[in-house]
């Protein structure tokens, strides 16, 4: 299956997600900042890691090596600190 149809799935269409996520998985450089935002409202809606790469991969031409290391560095993070709830902005 499509990895975008695979996030639409969990997500709805892409038409209802907010603007800065598509524009930075489809046309931002992948960098770290950029990279955490996308993480940040993909966890947030507990969309699974795999799903957020292979989207990724799909979506932005890109593609650096280390996209899955550092979006599985924030999910860890966030799944390390169980006392609070996952709080970033998106």
């Amino acid at each position: 299956m499509n990895p975008l149809a695979v996030v639409e799935a969990q997500l709805g269409i892409v038409d209802i997600w907010p603007p800065y996520v598509l524009r930075y998985m489809f046309l931002s450089e992948p960098i770290s900042y950029i990279m955490k935002k996308v993480a940040a409202f993909m966890y947030g809606n507990s969309v699974r890691l795999s799903d957020v790469v292979a989207c990724y991969n799909a979506c932005n031409l890109r593609h650096q090596r280390r996209l899955e290391t550092v979006l599985k560095s924030w999910y860890d993070a966030w799944d390390r600190d169980e006392n609070s709830r996952h709080v970033e902005q998106y």
